[in-house]
C-alpha cells in the first residue's frame, strides 16, 4: 500500500543504514539513524519519507504526515508522497479537513528551481541583448526572456516567505487546546486532535497562532506542533 523510498544500492550513509536497520524490523534503530542528519540540518526528501515510513509502521501517523509533508515540499513532483499523505489521513480519526498545504506555485517546483530558473534567464537575456547589440538586431526576445527571469524569481522569493511566515504544522502526540490567548490560563475555544493539520500564522514567546480549514483559531504551544516550513521543526516526543 504505503511504499518505502529507500535505493539502497545508490544512497550511502545514513539513508542505506537506516534501511539495513528498517528492513531487519528495528524500527528505533532506522529511526535514530535517519533522524540523525536532520538534527544537524541536512534533510532531504528520500530521508523524510523514509522517516514518514518508518513512523507509520510504528504507528505514530501525526508524525509520518508531518515527514511526508515535508518531503513533498523538498520534492512537490514526487507522486509518492502525495499518496502516502491520502492513505494516512484516511486514517486518522477525528482530523478536520487539511490546512497548512503548499501555495500552488510550490506544487509545481521548489524555491531553489525556480531561483535557478529565474537566474539562467537573466544570465542567458544579459548575453543575448550584448549579441543582439553587437549584431544590431532587436533586443526584445530577451527582455521577454528577462520577464520570464523576473517571473522566477519572484516565484522563489514568494515560496520563501510563505514558507517562513506562514508554514504548516501537524498537532503531535496528544490534543492540543486553542486558546484565546498565548497563555496556557487563557480560555480553550478549541481542541485539535493529533494528526489535525494547520495554517500557522503568527509566533509569539513559545505560542503559534493557527487555523484550520474550517475557520477555527487560536493560539497553542509550539512544543505541541510539527511545524512544516523551510524545515521540519519536530517537537520531542512525549507520552
Amino acid at each position: 500500500m504505503i511504499g518505502v523510498w529507500i535505493l539502497a544500492a545508490a544512497l550511502a550513509g545514513p539513508v542505506e543504514e537506516g534501511a539495513e536497520a528498517f528492513q531487519q524490523g528495528r524500527l528505533d534503530e532506522a529511526l535514530e539513524i535517519w533522524r540523525a542528519p536532520l538534527e544537524q540540518g541536512r534533510g532531504s526528501p528520500a530521508l523524510h519519507t523514509n522517516l514518514g515510513v518508518a513512523y507509520y509502521r510504528s504507528g505514530d501517523r501525526p508524525r509520518a504526515i508531518a515527514h511526508w509533508k515535508m518531503a513533498r515540499a523538498l520534492a512537490p513532483r514526487d507522486p509518492d508522497a502525495a499518496h502516502n499523505l491520502a492513505v494516512v489521513r484516511s486514517e486518522v480519526d477525528g482530523a478536520p479537513p487539511p490546512a497548512g498545504g503548499l501555495p500552488f506555485s510550490l506544487q509545481l517546483g521548489t524555491v531553489g528551481e525556480y531561483g535557478v530558473l529565474g537566474s539562467l534567464s537573466f544570465l542567458v537575456a544579459s548575453a543575448g541583448a550584448w549579441w543582439a547589440r553587437i549584431r544590431r538586431l532587436t533586443p526584445w526576445p530577451w527582455i521577454g526572456l528577462s520577464v520570464i527571469g523576473l517571473v522566477f524569481a519572484w516565484l522563489s522569493l514568494s515560496g520563501v516567505v510563505a514558507l517562513h511566515q506562514r508554514p504548516g504544522a501537524v498537532v503531535v502526540d496528544r490534543p492540543l487546546s486553542l486558546r484565546v490567548e498565548p497563555d496556557l490560563a487563557a480560555p480553550s475555544v478549541h481542541v485539535l486532535q493529533p494528526g489535525a493539520e494547520v495554517q500557522v500564522e503568527r509566533r509569539r514567546d513559545g505560542f503559534v497562532l493557527v487555523r484550520t480549514l474550517s475557520g477555527e483559531r487560536g493560539w497553542s504551544p509550539s512544543s505541541g506542533l510539527a511545524i512544516v516550513g523551510p524545515i521540519l521543526e519536530m517537537p520531542e516526543r512525549t507520552e
